[in-house]
C-alpha cells in the first residue's frame, strides 16, 4: 500500500501549483502589454501605417485560444472579428470606411484599432482558461411555475404588439419606411427570459407557446428591418433551453453559425432595396449580382464599417473640442444614471453617436471601448474590459442569482452593447435582475398562500 504524502509535501505541491498559475498569468500579461506597447509605438511614429492593426488581430487570436473551452464566449469573440477586421478593407482594398468623410483618415482608423487592442487584450486576459463546466443550467435556476409562466406572457404580448409598428420593408425599403420602435421591443428579451425560466419542459402547450413567441418576434423584427434583436432572442432561447449549447456538438454549432451569418448578410442586402431584390428573382445572374454588386463600390457599406466610422467620429469630435471634458463628464453621468432618466431630456446625452449628427453625419452605433475612452480615457477602456470579463468569469462559477441573470443577459445582448451602445449594461441587464427578484417574491407569495389555504 502506497504511503500517504506528508503534510509538507502537500503544502509545497499546492504552493508550487499556486505560483505556476500566477507565473502563467504574468507571462500572458507581459506578452499582452508588450504587443499593446508595440502597437502604440507604431501608431506614434507612423500614424498612417498599414500594418499596426494586425496586432489587434493577433491579440484577438490569443484571446480566442484562451476562451476556447466556453462556447458562449467563443461566439462573443467571433462576433468581435467583423469589427476588428475593418482596417483591412481600407489598407488593402483601398475602400473608404463608410460613405461619410469628415473624419476619414488612416491615422484615425489606426487609433480605433489601438483601442481595439487594449479592450480585447484585457478582456481576454480576465477570461483566460474560462470553462463552461461549472455553468449552472438556467432551467434549474428556479422550479417551473404555471401561474408565473402565464403571467410573463402578458408583457411579452404587449411588447410584441406595441413595440414595433408602422410600415414594414414589404411596403418600402430600409430607411425609407416610417417605423415607430419603442423600448418595449428591445425589452421583450427580458420578458421572454422569464417565460423560458418558469416554463415546464413537460408541458407541450407551454413549449408551443414559447416557440411561437420566438418565431413571431423574429419574423416581425426582420420585416421591419431589424437583425440584432433576432440574434439576441435566438441566443437567449438556445442558451436557456439547451443549457448554453453544452450538449450540442461544436460541429453543429459552427455550422449553424455560418448559416446564420449568411442569412443575416443576405437580409442586410435585401432590406437595403427589397424591390430590387424581388426583381432580381427573375434571373439567376441578376440574383447573384444583387448580393455581390457592393464589392465594386469605393465605399465599405456594412453595419460593421458604419460602427467603426462612428467610433472614428467620436475621437474626431474630441480632437476638435466638441467633446471636451465637461461634455464627456455629463455624458458619462447620463449613462450611469440612465435608468432613472427615462422621461428626461438628459437621457440622450449618453448617446455619443447622435451628438452633432446634423453637422457631422454618421450611420450610428459605436464600439464600447471608444465610448469609455471618450468618457474616462485609457483607464476607462481597461476598466470596462475588466468589468465585463469579471462578470462573465464569475457567472461561470458558483455565483449569486444577480450575477447569473446579469451575466446571461450580457452574453445574449453583446451585439448591442459591443457595437452600438453600452446602455444595455445599465438598463436591460439591471432590469432583468430586478424582474428576476420580483418573480421570486411572487413565487414565494403564491407558495405561502397555498400553505395557508391548506392549513385552513
Amino acid at each position: 500500500m502506497a504511503a500517504e504524502p506528508k503534510y509538507h509535501e502537500l503544502y509545497y505541491s499546492s504552493l508550487w501549483k499556486f505560483f505556476s498559475v500566477k507565473k502563467d498569468t504574468l507571462i500572458s500579461f507581459l506578452i499582452l502589454t508588450t504587443a499593446i506597447f508595440i502597437h502604440y509605438i507604431l501608431n506614434s511614429l507612423f500614424p498612417d501605417n498599414s500594418y499596426a492593426w494586425v496586432i489587434s488581430i493577433l491579440i484577438w487570436g490569443c484571446g480566442l485560444y484562451w476562451v476556447r473551452r466556453s462556447i458562449p464566449v467563443v461566439i462573443l469573440f467571433l462576433f468581435f472579428i467583423s469589427y476588428l477586421w475593418i482596417p483591412y478593407y481600407h489598407f488593402f482594398d483601398s475602400k473608404q470606411i463608410s460613405i461619410y468623410h469628415h473624419f476619414q483618415s488612416s491615422s484615425m482608423i489606426n487609433r480605433v484599432s489601438f483601442l481595439n487592442s487594449i479592450f480585447v487584450g484585457f478582456f481576454s486576459l480576465v477570461l483566460k482558461n474560462i470553462s463552461d463546466k461549472k455553468l449552472l443550467e438556467p432551467m434549474r435556476w428556479v422550479k417551473s411555475n404555471e401561474i408565473i409562466f402565464y403571467l410573463t406572457l402578458i408583457p411579452c404580448f404587449i411588447s410584441l404588439y406595441f413595440g414595433l409598428r408602422g410600415e414594414s420593408l414589404i411596403v418600402s425599403g430600409y430607411g425609407q419606411s416610417e417605423v415607430q420602435k419603442s423600448a418595449l421591443h428591445e425589452y421583450f428579451i427580458v420578458f421572454y427570459l422569464f417565460t423560458l425560466l418558469f416554463m415546464s419542459k413537460d408541458s407541450k402547450i407551454q413549449k408551443v407557446i414559447v416557440i411561437l413567441l420566438l418565431i413571431f418576434y423574429s419574423f416581425k423584427t426582420l420585416i421591419y428591418g431589424g437583425r440584432i434583436e433576432v440574434i439576441q432572442i435566438g441566443l437567449l432561447f438556445f442558451y436557456v433551453y439547451y443549457n448554453y449549447l453544452k450538449n450540442i456538438s461544436r460541429f453543429l454549432i459552427y455550422g449553424f453559425m455560418c448559416a446564420g451569418w449568411i442569412f443575416m448578410s443576405m437580409m442586410g442586402s435585401i432590406r437595403s432595396d427589397p424591390v430590387l431584390f424581388l426583381e432580381s428573382l427573375n434571373s439567376s445572374t441578376s440574383f447573384i449580382s444583387f448580393f455581390i454588386s457592393s464589392g465594386n463600390s469605393p465605399y465599405l457599406m456594412t453595419t460593421s464599417s458604419d460602427v467603426y466610422y462612428s467610433s472614428m467620429r467620436m475621437l474626431g469630435l474630441v480632437d476638435i473640442g466638441v467633446l471636451d471634458f465637461s461634455n464627456s463628464f455629463h455624458s458619462f453621468l447620463s449613462y450611469i444614471f440612465n435608468i432613472f432618466l427615462s422621461f428626461s431630456e438628459y437621457k440622450v446625452l449618453s448617446n455619443l453617436a447622435i451628438l452633432k449628427v446634423s453637422e457631422y453625419p454618421v450611420g450610428g452605433g459605436g464600439l464600447i471601448h471608444t465610448y469609455f475612452f471618450v468618457w474616462l480615457g485609457y483607464i476607462g477602456v481597461i476598466l470596462i474590459a475588466f468589468f465585463l470579463g469579471g462578470i462573465i468569469q464569475l457567472m461561470h462559477s458558483n455565483c449569486s442569482f444577480v450575477i447569473r441573470v446579469y451575466g446571461l443577459l450580457l452574453l445574449v445582448t453583446f451585439p448591442r452593447w459591443f457595437a452600438y451602445t453600452p446602455i444595455n449594461l445599465v438598463k436591460i441587464c439591471i432590469v432583468g435582475v430586478i424582474m428576476y427578484f420580483l418573480f421570486l417574491v411572487v413565487k414565494g407569495s403564491l407558495k405561502n398562500s397555498t400553505r395557508i389555504k391548506r392549513f385552513l
